[in-house]
């Protein structure tokens, strides 16, 4: 509500778009963690049961090591530190 008083509705509609591709991306890439397909999202379509089949798929651990889609986001050592002699 602030801000669609703030922006108006053209701004709060945009801004509410990149929300909601953020939040896909972001569940998408969770999803890829855990070593499942991001198409996925879709149950989201499915009333009732879909948003709760994703809650559970979303707040499930992820896969140990290595998947199809990449290396263990939580393997990583030292992603926090940043070499300034370089």
């Amino acid at each position: 509500m602030l801000l669609n008083y703030l922006a108006g509705e053209t701004g709060a509609a945009l801004v509410a778009l990149v929300y909601l591709w953020v939040a896909g991306a972001m569940s998408a890439q969770r999803l890829h963690d855990s070593g499942r397909s991001g198409w996925i999202l879709l149950t989201l379509l499915v009333p009732v049961v879909g948003p709760i089949f994703l809650l559970f798929q979303l707040a499930s651990k992820g896969a140990e090591g290595s998947n199809r889609y990449g290396h263990d986001p939580l393997s990583r050592t030292n992603y926090l530190t940043v070499d300034i002699t370089r």
